[in-house]
């Protein structure tokens, strides 16, 4: 099958965005010359080429070829068994979030009245549709310090910390001390802390 130049030199073009040829370069490990020879159609780029290009950027192949309108790869865990997904599900059931079953789609529904879990969700999605690259940084630097903090009791966040949660500019690392501060208050209402001792 042959590749058809006009449609791959136009969605690598959407796929390299406003990085320089340099930029593209250094992350493809090539010469400025040859993403010039990609970009211009000159030269046809090996399969091996596309593939590295579709996991750096986190594009489709078959999006790249012009075999699908689909531009995102679909990414599955390898990590995610269907136990650990119910474990999952369950955890988040007993800490008050609703699951409805919709048996006619065989749908999943879950809504959960977590505002810290609302914020990073809304982070992750909006950095996900925004930039993939910059999305698993930000997994790796920002959601990473959230890897040992449990899920808290809704009754244990103040209603005046919602502002923080919906502002995704402030630092995670702020959101780690209103968690700790939520924390706290949820040991209180369990009856952890000794009479007269300061939740805040």
């Amino acid at each position: 099958m042959a590749i058809n130049s006009e449609v791959l030199k136009e969605r690598l073009r959407d796929t390299f965005g406003t990085d320089s040829q340099e930029t593209v370069g250094n992350k493809l490990s090539m010469t400025q010359g040859n993403v010039s020879k990609l970009l211009s159609g000159t030269q046809q780029p090996t399969l091996e080429t596309v593939y590295h290009i579709a996991q750096t950027y986190g594009v489709s192949v078959d999006w790249l070829l012009g075999l699908t309108d689909e531009k995102r790869i679909t990414h599955y865990s390898t990590k995610t068994t269907y136990a650990s997904a119910v474990k999952t599900l369950m955890d988040l059931k007993n800490q008050g979030a609703k699951i409805e079953q919709i048996k006619e789609d065989h749908k999943i529904i879950i809504q959960a009245d977590d505002i810290l879990l609302f914020g990073l969700m809304k982070k992750a999605l909006a950095l996900e549709g925004a930039d993939y690259e910059l999305f698993h940084n930000w997994v790796d630097t920002k959601l990473s310090l959230f890897e040992d903090k449990r899920l808290l009791w809704k009754e244990s966040w103040e209603e005046r910390n919602i502002y923080l949660f919906t502002n995704e500019a402030l630092p995670e690392i702020n959101w780690i001390q209103f968690y700790e501060k939520a924390e706290n208050k949820e040991k209180r209402l369990q009856g952890f802390f000794e009479p007269g001792e300061s939740v805040f």
